[in-house]
């Protein structure tokens, strides 16, 4: 997943679903007027393989590497999803460049796309960088309309310091 470790499974029909994803995604940046547009460099960012069916009973979901935590609270989804979440390791594995403001902490895709939870469900990103428990840290959703990060939540870093949790509907 962009860190450089070599992953124990590669999947094929994983490695097709992120190409065609990857193939399909917007350009990351519109060209300004008289300028001509830079090389990209294309990622091709590999999903996570594991997947949680979860349906209107609720249930938890952990990727592959025991890193992410989706946790669906009973009667959030009235049918039953297929909840993958695949961590990002590196800023150019985003699907847009950040805000001047902000900076690469943790990042994560999860699926499946475009799904409203009626209740909001618990993320939790294992606390790899070591922020002390309390610590506010801000999360954004890229706006695949607009090619923006928006605001969505802000996650707290727990008080045994294990993870970076937050609720989201989105």
């Amino acid at each position: 997943l962009g860190t450089g470790q070599v992953v124990p499974i590669l999947n094929v029909p994983d490695l097709m679903k992120s190409a065609v994803k990857t193939a399909a995604a917007p350009a990351r940046a519109p060209v300004a007027a008289g300028r001509a547009p830079a090389k990209q460099k294309s990622i091709l960012i590999v999903e996570d393989s594991k997947v949680t069916e979860i349906g209107s009973e609720g249930g938890m979901h952990q990727n592959s590497t025991g890193t992410i935590q989706v946790e669906v609270p009973p009667a959030a989804t009235p049918v039953t999803l297929p909840v993958q979440a695949t961590q990002y390791e590196k800023e150019r594995e985003l699907p847009g460049e950040l805000p001047d403001t902000s900076f690469f902490t943790y990042a994560a895709n999860f699926g499946p796309d475009e799904t409203t939870f009626e209740k909001p469900v618990t993320i939790r990103i294992a606390n790899s960088l070591g922020f002390a428990p309390g610590t506010s840290i801000p999360v954004g959703v890229w706006n695949t309309e607009k090619l923006v990060w928006e605001h969505a939540a802000l996650a707290k870093v727990t008080p045994d310091g294990k993870w970076a949790e937050y609720q989201i509907t989105h």
